[in-house]
């Protein structure tokens, strides 16, 4: 609400007592609220995460493996700054080289899948977009670069930047382990998002010439409201006369039943008959996919029937609870097909022992508001898109439409939005055990390199090479657990992960990870033990 009139929240507050209305208030959302929503709710913030984490451990590896080259540069005189320049030109030459060349090879995917009308947008977005991503390699190489550069005191003492290295892989692991503990259960919960919105379309197959209306925003404008509603009224009478709606939505979904539960019932549906024939549930006899069964009012609990005739008392258009619909019980093998909160997020509603209640004409049974919403959320679709516009026209609702949709078109496409958007969560997950992998490998190599005469001479005296590394391994699975827990934490706590997702995901990435350390650290081992063999260092 916003208002400058005084007392305006008070007012209000009055009036929502007086009515028995809750309010709930919600702030302006925050910077961080924000940012929270992009990463979680898209597959593309997980996304940029990995490929952040991803070339934060690149970048580390990179100049890890030039250590040796920058102190001899160093101890031969050349200038820090130039070191510097030298190195991040060259990790940043490489990736420019290979960003440019993905980038042409996408614009002549555009130009061959879409034509060369959209080749212009793509093209200066992208760019952009690459501009951004290089920018930000730049910037990740001179902060490692400097984090580890050589120093006069330390080469003297041959003694390399391992400390700075130890840390950047430690962080880098540790962020990676969060961002993989964190990004698979999203990224399954999408893909089951799109499994159920490819069911929620296959059992429309029947309906598959039913459209939905998009309408303007203009509606919005109190004034304008009044206008739409004067035009809505004969819409509805003509639609309902031509039988072309057809009307469906969960009660579950809308609003708190505080007797649902204690009634056995696991969700109440609002239906009518055309909607029901559409689906092939019979009312009263047996249809193609199940059955709707009569109940007697008296059969429903007291407590629940007297708040769903409370809320029909608001909601119909002569205030009355009684009369114009039917109290049903569903039997059938599939859950009963219900449109959930908005037709076009996909959602496929479960219901199997719902409390069916069908409306005998609904867009007379319902006030204009009630029906207005319907359409804006797609739980009232028409089964014939050209008495439809017929229809809007004539009533002179055509103003007040943006444009007539087929509803099953609008469920497929949020199931490929939801395909793309796990695909990219997985594409992330890969990117965060990539980064892993390269930062354990990055950490046997530097164990290694620190321990090398050690290590020939243990391993010379008959000690396996994981009978050496062992107090590493150890204390890289002190350091997993740790990370996994607080990764675990972060996933319960902050983004309310299920529990039972959070350790799924902690019990294969911990065996994974401490054998892939093992594996690591041995293989390190060997290599740095046939180095001291051909006496190289």
């Amino acid at each position: 609400m916003m208002s400058s009139e005084p007392g305006a929240v008070d007012k209000l507050m009055d009036w929502a007592e007086s009515a028995g209305v809750e309010i709930e208030w919600t702030g302006l959302r925050s910077l961080r609220d924000l940012v929270e929503a992009y990463v979680s709710g898209t597959g593309a913030g997980f996304a940029v995460m990995g490929v952040v984490v991803l070339l934060v451990a690149v970048a580390a590896a990179w100049f890890a493996g030039r250590m040796r080259s920058r102190s001899l540069r160093l101890m031969n005189g050349v200038r820090p700054w130039r070191i510097h320049g030298r190195d991040i030109w060259l990790l940043v030459r490489i990736v420019l080289v290979w960003s440019l060349l993905a980038w042409a090879l996408s614009c002549v995917a555009v130009a061959v899948g879409y034509g060369t009308t959209k080749l212009s947008t793509f093209a200066g977005i992208s760019l952009a977009a690459l501009a951004v991503a290089d920018a930000l390699v730049m910037l990740v190489a001179g902060a490692v670069s400097v984090a580890t550069r050589p120093r006069a005191a330390t080469v003297a003492n041959r003694q390399p930047p391992v400390l700075a290295f130890t840390r950047f892989s430690l962080a880098t692991r540790a962020v990676a382990v969060v961002l993989a503990v964190t990004i698979v259960p999203f990224a399954f919960d999408y893909a089951q998002n799109a499994r159920d919105a490819h069911t929620m379309a296959a059992r429309w197959a029947q309906a598959d010439s039913a459209v939905t209306v998009s309408l303007t925003d203009a509606i919005l404008d109190l004034d304008y409201e009044r206008e739409h509603f004067q035009r809505l009224t004969p819409f509805a009478q003509a639609a309902q006369a031509e039988g072309i709606a057809a009307l469906s939505f969960s009660l579950g979904e809308l609003t708190t039943l505080e007797n649902m539960e204690s009634s056995g019932f696991d969700d109440v549906v609002v239906t009518d008959r055309r909607f029901l024939e559409l689906m092939g549930i019979g009312v009263g006899e047996t249809g193609s996919r199940g059955e709707l069964v009569p109940s007697d009012s008296d059969a429903i609990p007291p407590a629940l029937r007297a708040e769903l005739e409370a809320g029909f008392e608001l909601w119909t258009a002569d205030g009355s609870s009684q009369g114009g619909y039917s109290y049903f019980t569903y039997a059938g093998d599939e859950p009963l097909p219900v449109i959930g909160k908005v037709l076009s997020n996909g959602d496929n509603v479960v219901v199997r022992n719902p409390l069916v209640i069908v409306v005998d004409e609904p867009m007379s049974f319902f006030d204009n508001s009630m029906l207005d919403a319907f359409m804006i959320n797609g739980q009232m679709i028409f089964t014939d898109a050209d008495k439809l516009r017929q229809l809007l026209a004539e009533s002179g609702m055509d103003v007040d439409v943006m444009s007539v949709d087929g509803a099953v078109e609008q469920i497929l496409t949020t199931a490929q939005e939801y395909e793309q958007q796990a695909r990219l969560g997985m594409l992330a997950a890969a990117m965060a055990l990539l980064a892993i992998a390269i930062a354990v490998i990055q950490a046997a190599q530097t164990w290694a390199g620190r321990n090398q005469r050690r290590i020939f001479a243990l391993h010379s005296a008959g000690d396996s090479y994981l009978r050496i590394a062992r107090r590493s391994i150890a204390g890289e699975t002190v350091f997993i657990v740790v990370a996994a827990a607080i990764a675990a934490a972060v996933a319960v706590g902050a983004l309310e992960l299920p529990p039972s997702q959070t350790l799924l995901v902690m019990a294969v990435i911990l065996p994974l990870y401490i054998a892939g350390t093992a594996f690591a650290f041995r293989a390190t081992a060997a290599q740095s033990f046939r180095r001291s063999l051909h006496r190289q260092t």
